[in-house]
């Protein structure tokens, strides 16, 4: 299963380490993002415990959203996506 790991942290530091340990679990695919394939109950459940030692729970905020379906990025869309766009 995939999850998708989006943040918003207030402290530069906690912000950094948080970067750091998500890093380390899946792909930084937009600036406070992040996509994370884990097929273990204990796994998601160890970084849910590892990212709550990390924030400040009254000023940050943290959302994983689990989904199944593969990434948009693929030959359907390759077209649409080098396509170019004018206004």
């Amino acid at each position: 299963m995939r999850y998708l790991v989006a943040y918003d942290i207030k402290d530069d530091r906690r912000r950094n380490r948080l970067f750091k340990l998500l890093k380390g679990y899946g792909y930084n695919i937009q600036k406070s993002v992040f996509e994370v394939p884990i097929d273990n109950k204990t796994l998601i459940q160890k970084l849910e415990k590892e990212i709550k030692d990390i924030i400040d729970k009254d000023e940050d905020i943290v959302y994983i959203f689990p989904f199944y379906k593969k990434p948009i990025v693929n030959e359907e869309f390759k077209e649409f996506f080098n396509r170019e766009i004018s206004f």
